[in-house]
């Protein structure tokens, strides 16, 4: 979607993944300084920091340099995250600028 290869030339930086992770797991993320972004969760359920955050909620992170996600039960997150560039948002059509 984005990144190398992609079809779309971003200006700022981003960080996209997709993360599956299984039963039992915590995965420690560290964020890049200045960057803020959300974690949505797909499938299962998670705790972020502690937080528990359930399926089809998401949650907006920022002023954090690492994140903590562990899982009971088997998890699909997205995780999406990026450098703010302080300009206003301008919508033409189904696009945003």
């Amino acid at each position: 979607i984005v990144g190398d290869g992609g079809a779309i030339a971003l200006k700022t930086a981003v960080e996209y993944l997709d993360v599956s992770l299984d039963a039992g797991t915590t995965w420690q993320k560290p964020i890049a300084e200045g960057f803020r972004g959300l974690l949505y969760v797909v499938m299962g359920s998670v705790r972020v920091n502690g937080e528990a955050l359930p399926v089809n909620a998401a949650a907006f992170v920022e002023d954090e340099s690492t994140l903590i996600i562990a899982c009971d039960h088997e998890a699909h997150l997205m995780f999406c995250f990026g450098k703010p560039h302080h300009e206003p948002i301008y919508q033409h059509g189904p696009y945003v600028d």
